[in-house]
């Protein structure tokens, strides 16, 4: 995705902490949590190669600096407590910023796994079947056929980011051969929690 010029980090906060409300602004009770983020190896990385397209790609930062505004808006909104249902919107525009066409981590084991490919990732997994009967000994005899239905469960913190991810891998599957995707996590945290973390985190 286009990175974020510094010019349009500083829009951003601009927008989310307006002049003179630096102690009552949506932005102040995660003032940390912001630092932390702004010093973080990607953010800094796509701050760099914002920068250095600016020259070379003027209507491509404008066009990051238009999504970055309107996220911006719908989080001060937010924060704010003057908007309702901002997170579908949120939602929606994040989807821009995601790596549709990116196998992450997570979908690539489920591909490989789903599709019975050997000498993959996927070796290292048990596999497990309650059809076979316990004690028999031997090598557990593995399905031939791909699976269909999947439930993706992960232990530990889930994101939107690896959900989106499965649903984007499973619609690009054939028609003829559709695959149904369900993710779980043991905890999914709300834009709120994950920046009250973070303002523990950096403090």
């Amino acid at each position: 995705t286009t990175g974020a010029s510094s010019r349009e980090i500083a829009e951003f906060e601009a927008i989310l902490r307006p002049p003179g409300s630096s102690t009552t602004g949506p932005l102040a009770a995660f003032d940390s949590a912001w630092k932390f983020i702004k010093q973080h190896t990607s953010l800094q990385k796509h701050a760099s190669v914002g920068s250095s397209f600016s020259d070379s790609a003027p209507n491509n930062n404008a066009t990051a600096a238009a999504k970055l505004k309107g996220l911006a808006n719908n989080w001060a909104g937010s924060f704010a407590g003057q908007a309702q249902g901002w997170l579908t919107q949120a939602a929606e525009q994040f989807k821009n910023f995601l790596p549709e066409n990116k196998k992450l981590q997570v979908t690539r084991v489920a591909d490989a796994i789903s599709e019975l490919r050997p000498n993959t990732e996927d070796e290292s997994y048990l596999y497990l079947d309650p059809k076979i009967k316990a004690g028999g000994g031997g090598q557990v005899p593995r399905q031939r056929t791909p699976f269909r239905d999947v439930i993706v469960f992960v232990i530990g913190g889930g994101n939107y980011n690896e959900y989106q991810n499965l649903q984007a891998y499973a619609k690009a599957q054939p028609a003829t051969h559709p695959r149904h995707v369900l993710y779980g996590c043991t905890e999914l945290l709300t834009p709120n929690e994950f920046l009250a973390q973070l303002n523990q985190v950096h403090t």
